[in-house]
């Protein structure tokens, strides 16, 4: 997925959404509303493979 972004919220299980519903809400919003890719010091993504 294009763009994708992992997030780990500790504590959590599969049901997540229904555990952490606001923290999801607002963590989802921030990505659909967000310019740019956040900064980060390594990469998110692979170099092109020149296959």
């Amino acid at each position: 997925m294009p763009d994708a972004q992992l997030a780990i919220i500790p504590g959590a299980s599969h049901g997540v959404l229904k555990e952490q519903t606001a923290l999801c809400a607002a963590m989802i919003e921030r990505f659909l509303t967000q310019a740019l890719p956040p900064e980060t010091r390594a990469p998110t993504r692979r170099a092109p493979s020149n296959d």
